[in-house]
């Protein structure tokens, strides 16, 4: 089971701007879409060691939404997310 959050990707002066849906204060950008996503993918993971580390709510992703990415955020985050929800 792979655990992926919603990121709306927009173009925006010579990069992309990437915001979590279901994490209103995770956001980043890059110089091209697989840069912002990548950068994503750190910043998500970063954002809910965070939010493990402190005991923190965890939102749960939303599932099957159209015209975003879904980004997953590094294995060990994702293990301990696992762990969490079980």
């Amino acid at each position: 089971m792979e655990i992926t959050y919603p990121a709306r990707a927009v173009e925006q002066d010579g990069g992309y701007f990437v915001e979590f849906i279901d994490l209103p204060d995770t956001f980043t950008e890059g110089e091209t879409l697989d840069a912002a996503l990548f950068n994503a993918a750190e910043v998500l993971s970063g954002m809910l060691a965070w939010r493990l580390d402190g005991a923190q709510d965890i939102p749960l992703p939303t599932p099957k939404l159209e015209g975003v990415h879904y980004v997953a955020p590094d294995h060990k985050t994702q293990g301990a997310l696992l762990l969490r929800q079980t």
